[in-house]
């Protein structure tokens, strides 16, 4: 078995041991058995450097189709079988057998199943040495296979939906001067309760001016910095909260620091009604927190 999953590789083992055979890990085509899944798909036998006519299985494949695969190599003439570690059972086995607890049979080589000494002299692999299962222990087996194997497709669409993030609101009517006074009022009483000089900046949900509004001793430089913030909460449909917490872990996100009019700075908030976006607030001339508290006590005043 080779792959440079170790997972896919486990699986195989497990599967393999339920049914009497012995899996032996590889970490190189060379070492490959007769049956490899390639670390990659797409690659033939020929272009990982086994020789011509071994058989190879792609991924993805089933369990079951895997057990046929391992069924046709062993029944091809000259295959050589390793006898199992315990009888073949009809059922379930009630203790799992150890892969390390005995080493590779004498005589063992890369690209055989056991040793060449356990062949008969006709050439043809003795048969009774793993006899087949009843047919009674293959339903069983195959029903228990086709419920793990489902529970555990639907654990994985399951986890797949509970991480997807649910898609950004779509824009409503644009907001109203009502609405938007509404607003300013929520975010300068937060202001003047904390003895903040903030500027508030007001846009509709097509990105024009409504309102703004520099309170005494703001600084000159906040009035851009507001709207800015203010564009990018509306443009990009989502607070500017979220480009600094993505920013801040660093690697890829960085890049988001080239993405034009993204403000990575807390202190822009969509403003919502009716479940649609109808314009943003933005705040600037305390700390990121400070504009985030007061951002989101203006947007509260439009509830």
């Amino acid at each position: 078995m080779v792959d440079d999953d170790e997972k896919v590789v486990q699986m195989v083992q497990e599967l393999a041991d339920l049914k009497g055979f012995e899996v032996l890990p590889a970490t190189s085509p060379e070492e490959a058995l007769r049956v490899l899944v390639p670390a990659h798909s797409g690659l033939s036998g020929e272009d990982r450097g086994l020789e011509p006519g071994a058989a190879v299985l792609a991924k993805p494949f089933t369990g079951l189709r895997l057990l046929e695969q391992i069924r046709e190599v062993l029944g091809a003439p000259g295959a050589v079988r390793t006898p199992p570690r315990e009888p073949a059972l009809s059922a379930w086995p009630s203790k799992r057998p150890s892969r390390s607890a005995e080493p590779p049979p004498r005589g063992w080589s890369p690209g055989t199943v056991g040793p060449a000494s356990q062949l008969p002299a006709n050439g043809t692999p003795d048969r009774s040495i793993n006899p087949a299962p009843t047919p009674e222990g293959r339903m069983t087996r195959a029903r228990l296979l086709s419920v793990a194997i489902g529970v555990a497709l639907t654990l994985t669409a399951g986890l797949a939906a509970a991480q997807a993030p649910p898609p950004p609101p779509t824009y409503g009517s644009p907001i109203t001067l009502d609405q938007a006074k509404k607003v300013m009022a929520g975010a300068e009483a937060e202001s003047k309760k904390n003895n903040w000089g903030m500027v508030m900046v007001i846009l509709d949900s097509g990105g024009q001016m409504v309102m703004m509004q520099r309170m005494d001793g703001a600084a000159l430089g906040s009035i851009e910095v507001a709207r800015d913030k203010a564009w990018s909460a509306v443009a990009f449909r989502r607070p500017t909260k979220a480009f600094e917490d993505a920013v801040s872990q660093g690697g890829a996100n960085l890049r988001l620091l080239r993405l034009t009019g993204a403000s990575p700075i807390e202190g822009g908030i969509p403003l919502m009604a009716d479940g649609k976006i109808v314009g943003s607030i933005g705040v600037s001339g305390g700390t990121a927190p400070q504009d985030g508290q007061v951002a989101k006590a203006g947007a509260d005043g439009l509830k």
